[in-house]
């Protein structure tokens, strides 16, 4: 297993949503993504970020906005995934909510 791998099994466990509808929504975007309907994958991201703000669900905001800026650099929106993960990393070190 490679490192991506074994990290990712690793956090697994911590980065499951809590709410079922939640897992649901993140498991749908995964598979429009990976059927390359990404408006699909877009909408649906959307929606799991709203109700992972509402839970509250951090992690889970957190995994649907990476699949988000994954889905700008496939759409060649570089410069929407370059913003995106700046916002992330900047939350992450605690710069704003």
């Amino acid at each position: 297993m490679d490192f991506k791998g074994t990290l990712a099994s690793l956090l697994r466990p911590a980065l499951q949503p809590r709410d079922r509808e939640l897992r649901a929504l993140l498991d749908s975007a995964w598979k429009a993504q990976m059927a390359e309907d990404y408006p699909l994958a877009l909408e649906t991201l959307d929606r799991a970020i709203q109700l992972a703000k509402q839970s509250p669900d951090q992690a889970a905001e957190v995994v649907a906005q990476i699949h988000r800026s994954e889905i700008f650099m496939r759409q060649e929106r570089y410069a929407e995934a370059e913003a995106l993960n700046q916002q992330l990393l900047k939350e992450a070190q605690g710069g704003t909510q």
